[in-house]
């Protein structure tokens, strides 16, 4: 999601597969990453573990999915899709060709050293 752009955007392998535009994410700063965790809430609300923030405070993510405005049905679709280890990124950038990874880019990896060549 960027703050900047006032939207969210969804990313397969590095393509775009869905936008929408997001309201009230408020004064959102810096840039956070976080990765899904199995657990889900009777409400559909994921958990996530924080992996790293620069920039600003770490957002509160229940707090600021209880105020942010997002299309319903967007909102419904993009969670059919998450699962456990999905990113979700939060940023005060705009989503543009300076900021943007392309395929095969990776927040984390389960590999350890003993796998790396």
């Amino acid at each position: 999601m960027s703050a900047s752009d006032k939207a969210g955007y969804v990313y397969r392998n590095g393509v775009e597969i869905g936008r929408a535009p997001v309201g009230k994410l408020g004064r959102l700063r810096g840039t956070h990453a976080y990765s899904a965790l199995a657990t889900v809430e009777a409400n559909g609300q994921r958990d996530w573990l924080s992996v790293t923030s620069v920039g600003g405070r770490t957002p509160n993510l229940k707090e600021l999915a209880g105020r942010m405005d997002v299309d319903p049905e967007f909102l419904a679709n993009m969670r059919a899709l998450i699962t456990p280890g999905t990113s979700l990124i939060l940023t005060d950038m705009p989503v543009n060709a300076n900021t943007h990874s392309g395929s095969g880019f990776s927040v984390l990896t389960a590999e350890g050293p003993e796998n790396r060549g």
